[in-house]
């Protein structure tokens, strides 16, 4: 099978990995639409219901993302070790008793042992386990499936939103988490226990290869292009780097009405740039995509990151201009959507598949605390010294991204690595 405008032949993959990418495309879309953006049609509702405050359910949420970044350096030594089948699932069955402990929820407490419940969930079964299983069983090809991975994964909100919207015009709330907790823990478990099943078979095959097959092999399936004496440096710019670009997109995503309507514009406009960055995001996916990993994966990292500090400036520097908008919504989409990428094939590219799901759970870990602390820490300066400081935190955070980026390709230029 071939899709030669994107530089694709199927036909050359390892055994189970087209199989594998299907199946993690579907619970991708499931695990986010559900465990990560449920929220937002779902809390207003138990606001409505219960009278808790806004506070109290972000509050929760945030604690779902605080127990996902703590346990995601475990979660990927777990697949390191046995593989992705089994954790995936397993992250599934919880997430889907998250939604089941929710629908039940009748008192605080109970609110946030459930959204704890569902961040464990989430740590097994959101893009970084994903990235670290495709990984094992792509091999050479692991570029291409992760980007193709978050093509799917990018669909998340635009299934889950109206199909949400469209579930709760005949059932309440409560139900609708118990239809969730169905798609995690049944439909999600079934997928991967079964669609998954070559995962250690294929690890035992690329142990098994030849010399000669490994010295040709890739950076990403022989090891990594960066010197092994560089990997703790590397893991704490990359940390950092992931981190700052979490604190502005998740920022972002609760609050860009108030934002951008502190710059003049409408609630109705501010919804209208805010559909734009979809587009955008999957137009970056589908343009990496189409060069095939035929550049460097720095420069990956490179256009990933610039894009967030030059989308604030546009905003900043021509405030509510309809140019001012448009090239923010274009710049900040291209940035989210590839940014997801760099995060996958930047740790492989540089170093390698060994200990792949440790190094991505060590530096999901801190950015998904920040993720976790970002909603409150906006909402307070936006209350304080209010929207246009927040905006300026934002974009400064935007170029501690691309300037740790930049500080991990000078060390690589000085110490021999690719760069």
């Amino acid at each position: 099978m071939r899709l030669s405008r994107l530089n694709m032949d199927f036909d050359g993959w390892p055994p189970g990995a087209v199989r594998a990418l299907v199946v993690l495309s579907i619970t991708m879309i499931i695990a986010w639409g559900t465990l990560f953006y449920g929220v937002t049609l779902i809390g207003p509702r138990i606001m409505a219901e219960t009278g808790w405050s806004k506070t109290l359910i972000f509050g929760a949420f945030s604690l779902a993302m605080l127990c996902s970044g703590l346990i995601a350096p475990r979660v990927g030594a777990w697949i390191d070790a046995r593989g992705g089948r089994g954790l995936m699932a397993l992250g599934s069955l919880v997430g889907g008793l998250g939604y089941l402990m929710l629908a039940f929820a009748h008192s605080p407490v109970m609110l946030y042992a459930a959204y704890a419940t569902i961040g464990f969930g989430m740590a097994g079964s959101l893009y970084d386990p994903a990235f670290a299983t495709l990984a094992r069983i792509a091999g050479s090809k692991a570029r291409t499936a992760i980007t193709l991975l978050t093509l799917g994964g990018g669909l998340a909100s635009t299934v889950f939103w109206p199909l949400g919207l469209w579930l709760l015009s005949f059932m309440d709330w409560r139900a609708l988490c118990l239809v969730y907790a169905v798609l995690n823990g049944v439909v999600c478990v079934l997928l991967h226990g079964l669609g998954l099943v070559t995962d250690k078979g294929e690890v035992a095959h690329a142990a098994t290869k030849s010399p000669a097959d490994t010295k040709a092999a890739s950076p990403s399936e022989a090891g990594g292009s960066a010197p092994e004496a560089l990997r703790g440096r590397i893991i704490a710019l990359l940390a950092l780097v992931f981190m700052m670009h979490g604190l502005v997109s998740n920022g972002m995503s609760v609050h860009i009405t108030t934002l951008l309507g502190a710059l003049g514009l409408s609630e109705a406009q501010a919804v209208s740039v805010g559909t734009m960055i979809g587009p955008a995001q999957s137009a970056g996916r589908l343009i990496e995509l189409a060069m095939g990993g035929a550049y460097p994966v720095m420069r990956l990292g490179y256009v990933a990151t610039g894009m967030l500090p030059l989308a604030f400036a546009a905003l900043l520097t021509l405030a509510a201009t309809v140019v001012g908008v448009v090239a923010f919504a274009v710049l900040y989409g291209i940035s989210n959507g590839l940014v997801t990428i760099a995060r996958g094939v930047i740790v492989l590219g540089l170093l390698g598949r060994a200990n792949y799901g440790r190094t991505l759970g060590a530096i999901a870990m801190p950015t998904l605390v920040a993720k976790s602390l970002s909603p409150m820490a906006f909402a307070v300066l936006i209350d304080g010294p209010g929207a246009g400081v927040a905006l300026a935190v934002m974009a400064l955070c935007g170029l501690l991204a691309f300037a740790g980026m930049v500080a991990l390709g000078l060390m690589l230029h000085r110490n021999g690595g690719a760069a």
